[in-house]
């Protein structure tokens, strides 16, 4: 029997540093006072938010409020609740509570007696409650959290990590410093009977001849000697019973056995395929009765990993074949989504796992600086197909970023991964594991499978997860970064900023990467949600090193004096928003799309980065803390469709008389077809200035295709801005990926500002209610004005809303319209995220260009 313990009224308290532990003053034998009073505490969360609850801090996301709660880190803080036994069943051998995560050191006591210690994030602490449940009644549960472990930030030496705390939360370029405190994951009872499942490990795989499912564990048992058993396992797809068998084990022993299935439905990564999951039911029996069972949703699919097409001799296996196909990465790198994990809704987490899939990700990096997610996330992934890649809990520290040695270190990290293995291992999205993040040797390259910190970690995934990769660091190697000397990128990071025009096309255009697995450019975040956490007489546009405030949230990711470089002069946060949001969208496409026009001779790309932890003015993010997306989801959602054209080109400003020269790519993921490019070149009126079509026969399956070069002359009709607009037509299916450059030389987009606030009409065309959370709502968006509409968006008004749409920030010429569907879900609290919450509102929507 297992249950988690949802609902044990927990109560927390702030005490100075050791006083938990004396019970009554030396001096006067009095019994200590708290600091805090007694507070509700949530369970699942985190110290932080049931402080602020309690009215005891101020919100730490507003303005510089979170530098006010570093005195947190410095407490010790004491959760208590009393336990209520469930009465002893005589079937039962053993009872145990299991507190799945203790964030970070701490003591636990059963009726005011110390019995056990906890170290670390993910090991799981079993306490033995057996004798308790035998006397039956109540006891109490205290524990006790012993501040936090001194760690290091985003600058530091990864030789000297001590920990595996999140060091995200030390202070990073994408979060402020707010370190986690509390019991961050669920508590669980379990009772053992006689005999007890553990260790289950289900793996599938698929050939032509049919898919099998693996499973393997250990039965554990009475010491005295090994009992005669069953393990009955049953397999179903949509409630149906597909295959039972039932085989004779033993107590104190292993098992296993594999299940075929001669025509399964394959499991397939997000626009590849579908993803059916089996339920795999397992009951173990022991004296005609079920002595233990465990459960879990799997998908059928093989998992294979080959080189690079014209990978150099000591290349590592970079692409992904699943089901005997290979897959182009279309990935992006997810860290925390809250400084306070503990406290993060099973709803924030769909909507986040939604947003990837709406944007055509087929993968995502758990970067190693951050966390082993929940249990509900992976969950996600496989019911919508995106592949995971899990880093082990370490990360580069800039002043040295040697995997650390220290035997105790290397004992905690190796008990944290064993653990984290055996719980993620049983995912169908799980992929790649990867020892971390950009670990170096004392030159820095990166750390490769020598180092004894990393060949530990490698021996453990090889014993305990032997069908998946493992990557030593990302990247790796042998060039960390993009190098100009061919042969050396590999697997490579960076860089991280839009580097200017011409500069930035330049330093990508000859890229030969076999693997970008982070990279990024940056730009303002929404000023929807910048305005819920900074205080208005800060919102004005700057340097954003010319106030504190403004250098507090996203100090390195400055792009006032680019943007004012590309745009002019930048007059409000409005337009500030749109220009830096604008740069940051067009520099991620060029390297998306340079990447994915030499598709498997580059395996893919993982954005940097998809979130943000708190609410920063700016950076490298797609998607904002209160889940707002910013211009560059929308263009890497383009850049990564099943199907789309690219175009190459060197820069962005051309002189009138110049030839425009410009490479074609056409790419699809699926079936071969029959396609049509047209390439249309446009003013600023929207006048036709210069058109081609280009038949294409046929486009190999899964494969990218080079077109003829796009040549025409630039004239004086084009003076300004204008516009080239791919439009592939297949199947009845058109897709447009408009580009837009510049006849000025000196300021390319200075003609935009002229071009703000077209006349735009929206109405709306269709609104389905899905269930009582979802509403489907259909916009036809028109330019009724004489000018382009640059770059339209929609913004949700109500605020009690978080949504995507199937297409934003489109280019509409005079007279022209686009379909805008946009899925809605009502918010649930979570954290500290500053949202409405109203049961009875209905989506509205506004729209605005740039």
């Amino acid at each position: 029997m297992e249950h988690i313990l949802d609902d044990l009224n927990w109560t927390l308290e702030g005490f100075h540093k050791y006083v938990p532990l004396q019970s009554v003053t030396m001096e006067t034998g009095v019994t200590h006072n708290n600091l805090t009073g007694k507070m509700k505490a949530t369970v699942p969360g985190g110290v932080h938010y049931d402080l602020y609850r309690a009215g005891h801090i101020e919100h730490p996301y507003r303005d510089m409020n979170s530098l006010k709660a570093e005195w947190i880190e410095n407490r010790w803080w004491v959760y208590r609740t009393v336990f209520h036994l469930p009465q002893f069943d005589s079937n039962w051998h053993k009872a145990e509570i299991i507190f799945k995560g203790l964030d970070y050191e701490a003591v636990i006591l059963v009726n005011n007696h110390e019995v056990a210690s906890s170290k670390g994030m993910f090991t799981w602490l079993v306490l033995d409650i057996t004798e308790e449940c035998i006397k039956g009644g109540s006891m109490s549960l205290t524990v006790v959290f012993k501040g936090i472990p001194d760690e290091m930030g985003q600058v530091g030496f990864t030789s000297r990590t001590s920990t595996q705390k999140s060091r995200f939360s030390y202070k990073w370029d994408f979060s402020t410093r707010l370190v986690n405190i509390g019991i961050w994951r669920e508590i669980v009872f379990k009772a053992h009977e006689a005999v007890s499942l553990a260790d289950v490990y289900c793996t599938t795989d698929y050939e032509v001849s049919g898919g099998t499912i693996n499973i393997s564990g250990v039965i554990c048992g009475r010491k005295d000697s090994p009992l005669p058993c069953q393990i009955c396992v049953s397999v179903n797809l949509d409630n149906k019973q597909i295959l039972c068998r039932t085989f004779p084990a033993f107590g104190q022993g292993q098992f296993s056995e594999c299940l075929v299935l001669k025509d399964p439905s394959l499991w397939y990564p997000n626009g590849i395929g579908s993803q059916p999951l089996y339920d795999i039911f397992i009951d173990l029996i022991y004296e005609d009765r079920i002595a233990d069972n465990w459960t879990c949703k799997i998908g059928v699919r093989s998992l294979r990993y080959l080189k690079n097409d014209d990978a150099p001799s000591d290349s590592l296996p970079y692409t992904v074949a699943v089901n005997g196909n290979r897959m182009y990465i279309k990935g992006v790198n997810m860290v925390p989504l809250d400084h306070i994990y503990g406290n993060i809704s099973v709803e924030h987490y769909e909507q986040m796992v939604l947003l990837a899939k709406n944007m055509n990700v087929n993968m995502i990096r758990i970067w190693g600086g951050g966390i082993f997610e929940n249990e509900i996330f992976y969950d996600l992934c496989d019911r919508h197909g995106i592949l995971i890649w899990q880093e082990f809990i370490q990360s580069s520290s800039g002043i040295d970023n040697i995997p650390a040695k220290n035997p105790a270190f290397l004992e905690e990290l190796a008990e944290n991964a064993t653990q984290g293995i055996k719980e993620k291992r049983n995912h169908t999205a799980l992929a790649i594991w990867c020892g971390g993040n950009e670990l170096m040797d004392a030159n820095n390259n990166p750390s490769n499978y020598t180092d004894m910190n990393i060949a530990m970690l490698r021996g453990l995934v090889e014993k305990y997860d032997p069908q998946r990769l493992f990557l030593p660091t990302s990247a790796s190697g042998p060039s960390q970064n993009l190098s100009e000397e061919k042969g050396r990128s590999h697997d490579i990071h960076g860089w991280w900023e839009y580097l200017g025009n011409p500069e930035h096309y330049q330093r990508y255009y000859n890229s030969d990467s076999l693997l970008h697995s982070e990279f990024g450019t940056e730009g303002l975040s929404n000023i929807k949600t910048i305005s819920k956490f900074i205080s208005s007489e800060y919102l004005i546009p700057r340097d954003i090193n010319d106030h504190v405030i403004w250098k507090h949230r996203g100090q390195w990711w400055d792009t006032y004096r680019r943007d004012q470089l590309m745009f002019g002069e930048i007059t409000d946060m409005e337009h500030f928003q749109n220009a830096s949001q604008w740069l940051q969208a067009e520099g991620l496409r060029f390297i998306l799309e340079q990447n994915r026009s030499r598709k498997f001779r580059n395996s893919g790309s993982l954005i940097w980065q998809l979130n943000e932890p708190w609410p920063n003015i700016t950076g490298t993010f797609l998607v904002d803390y209160c889940l707002e997306q910013k211009m560059a989801y929308y263009y890497a959602k383009k850049a990564y469709a099943p199907v789309h054209a690219i175009l190459r080109y060197r820069k962005l400003d051309y002189a009138i008389g110049e030839i425009f020269d410009g490479e074609l790519f056409l790419d699809s993921s699926d079936a071969a077809r029959k396609m049509e490019l047209s390439v249309v070149v446009q003013d600023c009126r929207g006048n036709t200035e210069w058109e081609s079509t280009i038949e294409v026969e046929q486009v190999s399956c899964n494969a990218t295709c080079k077109l003829p070069n796009l040549y025409f002359t630039i004239t004086d009709k084009l003076s300004g801005l204008f516009f080239v607009t791919l439009i592939s037509k297949f199947d009845g299916e058109i897709n447009k990926n408009t580009y837009i450059f510049s006849t000025e030389n000196s300021v390319p987009y200075a003609k935009a500002s002229d071009l703000r606030c077209a006349d735009i009409e929206s109405q709306e065309i269709d609104r389905q209610i899905l269930s009582d959370r979802r509403i489907v709502i259909q916009y036809k968006i028109t330019n009724i004005g004489p000018f382009v509409a640059l770059n339209v968006r929609a913004e949700e008004m109500t605020d009690c809303f978080w949504f995507f749409a199937d297409t934003m920030f489109e280019t509409i010429m005079p007279g022209d319209s686009v379909i805008c569907t946009l899925t809605c879900t009502k918010k649930v609290p979570s954290g500290f995220m500053a949202n409405s919450y109203d049961e009875e509102s209905a989506p509205h929507f506004e729209f605005g260009s740039f």
